[in-house]
């Protein structure tokens, strides 16, 4: 049942997406013709090797034994489970995975936990630069507010807040979860968490460039292209209806750039964008089954 209405709800988006874009053909033509497809493949192709570094970095601070092939393999096959209804499985795999190289439960737990709190965090971070140009636009400045709650909720968790992170051990400690002792151990030196942040902010800046390359906005406009990227991922992140954000994502992006260009334009660049995304993952996971191959 969940199955039916979580594709549901992705199709009726995607759907009324589409309805949008088939009313400006002639417009919609002329801005593909406008796309610089060398420019974007340029940022597309290390989109996800960047994820794979910032994984590969987490284990590492960890201080796991694991190469960077086998962490890109566990990196890469956990995470196409996201598309699955409810986006979680990624993580149960990835566990799975990673006891198979003799890595513990509770250590595998703190990997994830990690990754998590630096995802959200640096994703709240660059999503505050969408509030840079909110708060000088009459016509975007009621979303304000709302943005920054959401975003202050985010943000701690990019530096490894203990107090944060405290409260959700205590929480877990209740419910009787032994999930806690991993959060209660994850105290990381302060440089380590800084050369993390540095990891996890490639995982935004390559696909917000990518993404700026395809609207053809002025340059100045970029810091707000990769806000709205990392807003668009997070939203589409937390709707664990929507499988690896589809849908979601699209019309939280479509309706971002909709301030800056017509919403038709909008919806096309946005569904453009995740063609490129998925283009860039299935090219990344035959090179690295080749890579594999060629190692075996």
């Amino acid at each position: 049942m969940v199955k039916k209405i979580s594709a549901l709800i992705v199709l009726l988006i995607f759907g009324y997406l589409l309805w949008n874009i088939s009313h400006y053909k002639n417009d919609l033509v002329n801005f593909w013709g406008s796309i610089n497809f060398l420019l974007v493949t340029l940022f597309a192709l290390p989109i996800y090797l960047f994820n794979i570094l910032a994984w590969h970095a987490t284990t590492r601070v960890l201080n796991f034994k694991i190469d960077l092939l086998t962490d890109a393999q566990i990196w890469m096959y956990s995470n196409i489970s996201r598309f699955l209804p409810g986006g979680i499985f990624q993580y149960p795999s990835r566990i799975f995975l990673l006891t198979k190289q003799k890595v513990s439960h509770l250590k595998s737990l703190m990997a994830i936990l990690l990754e998590l709190l630096f995802s959200l965090g640096v994703g709240g971070i660059f999503s505050l630069s969408i509030l840079t140009i909110i708060s000088q636009d009459e016509a975007l400045s009621k979303f304000q507010i709302p943005l920054l709650i959401l975003l202050l909720f985010f943000v701690p968790l990019s530096f490894g807040n203990r107090q944060l992170i405290n409260i959700f051990s205590k929480v877990l400690k209740k419910l009787k979860r032994p999930e806690y002792q991993a959060l209660e151990s994850l105290n990381l030196p302060t440089s380590r968490l800084f050369l993390l942040a540095l990891a996890f902010s490639s995982t935004f800046i390559f696909p917000g460039l990518t993404l700026f390359a395809l609207s053809n906005l002025d340059i100045t406009k970029l810091p707000t292209v990769l806000g709205m990227y990392a807003f668009s991922w997070m939203v589409g992140y937390l709707s664990i209806f929507a499988p690896g954000g589809f849908g979601v994502m699209e019309a939280v992006l479509a309706f971002l750039l909709s301030f800056y260009m017509p919403l038709p334009t909008a919806t096309l660049l946005a569904i453009i964008f995740r063609v490129v995304l998925l283009s860039s993952e299935a090219l990344s996971f035959l090179g690295l089954y080749i890579l594999a191959r060629l190692k075996d």
